[in-house]
């Protein structure tokens, strides 16, 4: 009698809420939960086989005499990577993971008519299907760090601005997060800064959630930058500077007056007021000149490592030449 109901009961639900078009292209049997019951879990295709790979754009959990249901506004593709981050896969559909106790299934992968990768995580309480995690975020792994489980991954989409011919080219950068599956997936953002910091800096201190990546490209080296030091690099031409030790080869392309105004463009970026009738006109056609009363010695007073390095090397080339 009671097959009978949950056959029923199917033939409704599916026509109703998916319609005819909806085409069930798999099923499996498994154990959810390792507590011996037997669940079915049903994939539904409404594109009909369109791609080489199974694909679904909805899942029925039938657990006893109870249906739960998962519907995705877009169609979910085989994703065999799953495999490298869940406890259990599901004939490559769906990923289960075990947490404290807890299971949740887990569904990643790249979607149809869209490049991003989506994750979806849903929480298995035994009779229902709670929806905790759902956004364009790919999955990299789901390590144990201090005896908690963490989602780790990146928002799969990025950005990059300037000219890969000039001295530097600049990308968005989207830090790999930390997620806490004990804390419903929320952002630990201690470690999060912790483990991005894996790139070279020129600055003190940086937060991972307002910086940018910067690829140089005389010695091909990327950057992690804070917005500040970007719009640095943004408004000066040779801002480079700034960023790395330079070979002598980089300053064989300008003659001495060139030189000068490239020394001294750093000063002139800190506000410095400048005597020389020439390079203060130069400098006051820029729109980032603001003068101050700073001295040069203050000013070489803040000037990294790196900044003093090169203008000691032009001040060496402009006194003995090459």
């Amino acid at each position: 009698m009671k097959l009978k109901y949950l056959k029923i009961l199917l033939i409704v639900f599916l026509t109703s809420k998916f319609g005819f078009a909806q085409v069930l292209t798999h099923k499996t049997e498994f154990d959810l939960g390792n507590d011996g019951s037997i669940e079915k879990l049903l994939f539904y295709d409404k594109f009909n086989g369109e791609f080489e790979k199974t694909e679904f754009t909805n899942f029925l959990v039938i657990s006893g005499t109870d249906t739960l249901s998962f519907e995705n506004e877009e169609v979910w593709v085989e994703n065999p990577e799953l495999n490298k981050f869940t406890d259990e896969i599901i004939d490559n559909r769906v990923g289960i993971i075990e947490d404290k106790g807890k299971y949740y299934l887990i569904l990643t992968g790249f979607q149809y008519g869209c490049c991003r990768v989506k994750t979806t995580i849903l929480e298995w309480t035994g009779n229902s299907l709670i929806e905790r995690f759902n956004r364009e975020f790919e999955v990299k792994e789901t390590p144990i760090i201090d005896n908690k489980r963490y989602l780790v991954g990146d928002y799969s989409f990025s950005e990059s601005y300037g000219n890969e011919d000039s001295y530097y080219h600049f990308y968005s950068f989207y830090p790999t997060e930390y997620r806490s599956f004990s804390e419903n997936f929320t952002v630990d953002k201690k470690l999060t800064q912790e483990k991005n910091l894996v790139y070279p800096k020129v600055e003190n201190f940086i937060d991972v959630y307002s910086a940018t990546l910067v690829k140089e490209n005389i010695t091909n080296q990327t950057f992690m930058i804070s917005e500040k030091f970007e719009q640095s690099l943004k408004d000066r031409e040779f801002g480079i500077l700034s960023l790395i030790e330079l070979p002598d080869e980089f300053f064989q392309n300008f003659d001495k007056e060139k030189l000068r105004i490239i020394r001294n463009e750093i000063f002139a970026y800190n506000g410095y007021d400048f005597k020389s009738p020439d390079l203060k006109k130069y400098f006051e056609s820029k729109d980032w000149y603001k003068p101050t009363n700073k001295s040069s010695e203050e000013i070489s007073n803040e000037l990294t490592n790196i900044e003093k390095h090169n203008i000691d090397k032009i001040k060496q080339i402009e006194k003995n030449g090459w």
